[in-house]
């Protein structure tokens, strides 16, 4: 067929839609397939995409648009494709991006009769599908590639319209325009007399970098052939982003993707954090897909395949980090069914192989991998964690690496894989049982205080600030008051008795007597804003310094010496009664300096009348300590215990008196009203 005939074919076709009343519908229906403001700019650039370009210029003046590409010159077939309805050639070559015949009319809502000159053929298209040769010498002719003429005189849009839509159709282009094409490799655009240039070099491919003006963008974009079509592709790209000063890259996590069938469809959604493309089947406009088309789905499913099959090579190249699980779908992502298979492709990649960084840097499956902070890995060792029945003798311990900044979308899609982890809650549960319902609690604490005994110093602060964050975290059982046997004392030992204890003076000056905590265990450096360590250990029991409360402490413990020394000599049947009397008068000091009774509770420590020592509460009081007449009650040898006159040679008598008082003697009868049933 020569240009001659597909004239003629291209006039009779009009005149029967003209005949049947027809053509006018058909105008306005090619016309407007296209919504989008100058969305013909990315016809042109499909048609120099096919034609095998590698540069493209648009020049844009007040009424007209001029377009040049340095593809492969046009062809009768490629006249006959451009000017027809959905019957062109690429229609038939599905290695063309323009596969429905239509597109090119877009432009005819801007410009009535487009002209292109290219190569042996110089013409111009009226009536929508009409090819008319014109003269080479005239506007718009070009010695090399193809150049393309629009006058804005379309069916639709006025001249003012036109520029303004077209202009914000250029300046709209960026580097994602052309990432997933594979010809055109530079966009220009020149306007009022200024140029942008758009260039991609993938020299290095699969790392691409596009640059427009001093904006310039690095990508890592993986590609792989449609096996029904050797020259199509489905890929997938990550933006990539500098990490320091040695221009080392990582992937942006935080870039959102966009879906493209060679541009961007602009109306497509896809909620994940990389970009794709695929030749799908889309709307005419090509600006969101048809998610029902069987062909998408098979394709959906090649996009998921061809990312998990890079997992490797990404490992390789260093860039299996977080920064890469940043960007790839977890469950907590609103992912609609038609993007689903990507992510499950991804995921049972995961659950299947060394993917994950551990600690020591290797890569493990989800399996051999344990999630827990930083501060459980540096306290928890596998005979701790064997003691507290978390783990078995031959379970895997590879802490899984801790992520740096941003964690959500990391902890989600760990979550996703569904690995284990050692949790506060856990530890809670876990230390509660040993400590407290234990069936064996003794020797458990025994265990549990032998191993802290092998531990360092620095080691037994990061235990404490472990136990801090498990005993405040939220549902927690556990109470701090639980640990103060586990606590380590300045002297070495633990402790054992459950003792108070003391932080030591800020000055480092000890005071004989109270027992302190060992220092180096819940110090932290000058300023420091949070002293964990320090905070559990209040929680346990331990105490500030306080000069009275020490003091009263040691008097305290003073005290309890004497009254365990009175308790002994009358077990051993032993009296010396000045040696007694002094050791009352240390009694009667301490009660009236502490107003503290409770430590003489159930103590044998005062003689009655027939010189047994009984408890305070067991005597009865008459005078010459009070008129109470209680002595009355001394008749046929059942005497109750009244208080020995001994006592008469203290020297403060009242503050004996308000000291049995306070101990609970007995200064009246008291009455209890009984009910007496007759057999």
């Amino acid at each position: 067929m020569n240009f001659g005939e597909l004239n003629r074919r291209r006039h009779n076709m009009m005149k029967a839609l003209e005949d049947n009343g027809a053509a006018e519908g058909i105008r306005n229906l090619l016309t407007e397939l296209y919504p989008d403001n100058a969305h013909f700019v990315y016809e042109l650039l499909q048609n120099a995409e096919d034609a095998e370009a590698t540069e493209v210029h648009f020049y844009l003046i007040k009424d007209q648009l001029i377009f040049k590409h340095n593809g492969i010159d046009f062809t009768i077939d490629d006249i006959d494709g451009i000017t027809n309805i959905g019957a062109g050639t690429k229609a038939d070559d599905y290695n063309k991006i323009g596969k429905f015949g239509v597109g090119f009319k877009s432009v005819f809502a801007y410009c009535s009769c487009p002209e292109i000159h290219s190569g042996e053929y110089h013409f111009n298209i009226t009536d929508l599908v009409v090819p008319n040769e014109i003269e080479a010498g005239g506007n718009g002719t070009t010695e090399d590639g193809t150049k393309m003429l629009f006058r804005f005189d379309g069916m639709v849009k006025t001249k003012e319209d036109a520029f303004k839509e077209t202009e914000k159709s250029l300046k709209g282009l960026e580097d994602i325009t052309l990432l997933f094409l594979t010809n055109i490799r530079k966009i220009s655009w020149t306007i009022g007399g200024v140029q942008k240039d758009i260039i991609r070099d993938d020299s290095k491919d699969p790392y691409i970098s596009i640059s427009s003006g001093e904006k310039e963008t690095e990508w890592l974009r993986y590609k792989q052939n449609v096996q029904e079509a050797n020259r199509q592709y489905v890929s997938v790209a990550f933006r990539l982003k500098e990490i320091n000063e040695h221009a080392q890259k990582t992937i942006d996590g935080s870039s959102k993707g966009s879906v493209s069938i060679f541009f961007p469809a602009v109306n497509e959604t896809s909620n994940l954090n990389f970009h794709i493309h695929a030749p799908f089947a889309s709307t005419v406009a090509r600006d969101s897909i048809k998610q029902t088309a069987r062909e998408n789905e098979q394709l959906i499913e090649r996009i998921g395949e061809l990312l998990a099959s890079k997992l490797d090579d990404l490992k390789e190249k260093g860039l299996l980090n977080f920064d890469l699980i940043r960007a790839l779908p977890n469950n907590n992502d609103e992912i609609s069914d038609f993007y689903k298979p990507i992510r499950q492709k991804i995921i049972d990649k995961f659950k299947n192989g060394a993917y994950l960084e551990t600690e020591d840097g290797t890569y493990k499956t989800p399996q051999e991998c344990t999630i827990a902070t930083a501060i459980v890995k540096k306290v928890m060792d596998r005979k701790l964690l064997v003691m507290l029945e978390i783990l078995d003798e031959k379970d895997p311990l590879n802490w899984l690496k801790n992520p740096s900044g941003e964690t959500t979308r990391v902890n989600d899609f760990h979550d996703t894989l569904e690995i284990g982890s050692i949790s506060y809650e856990k530890l809670d549960d876990r230390f509660d049982s040993m400590i407290n319902h234990s069936e064996h609690i003794d020797a458990d604490a025994e265990n549990l205080i032998s191993y802290l005994e092998n531990k360092k110093n620095d080691w037994l602060r990061n235990f404490y600030e472990l136990m801090h964050a498990v005993i405040t975290s939220e549902g927690r059982y556990l109470e701090a008051s639980h640990f103060i046997r586990f606590v380590k004392l300045q002297n070495g030992g633990f402790n054992t008795n459950e003792a108070d204890i003391y932080f030591l003076p800020e000055n480092g000056q000890s005071v004989n007597g109270p027992i302190y905590a060992e220092p180096a265990v819940y110090t932290y450096k000058k300023n420091a804003r949070r002293m964990p360590a320090k905070d559990f250990l209040k929680l346990a029991g331990v105490r500030d310094y306080d000069k009275k409360e020490i003091r009263q402490t040691i008097n305290k413990n003073k005290i309890v010496k004497v009254i365990n020394s009175i308790v002994k000599d009358g077990e051993d049947g032993r009296f010396n009664q000045e040696e007694h009397l002094k050791r009352i008068e240390k009694c009667l000091k301490y009660f009236s300096q502490s107003i503290d009774i409770s430590i003489f509770e159930n103590k044998a420590i005062l003689f009655e009348h027939d010189m047994d020592l009984v408890s305070i509460t067991d005597l009865l009081v008459d005078s010459p300590w009070a008129n109470t007449g209680l002595q009355c009650l001394i008749k046929n040898g059942e005497e109750p215990c009244m208080v020995n006159d001994l006592y008469t040679n203290l020297k403060d008598k009242e503050l004996f008196t308000e000291f049995l008082r306070a101990g609970g003697a007995k200064f009246e009868l008291v009455f209890q009203k009984l009910r007496i049933t007759w057999g």
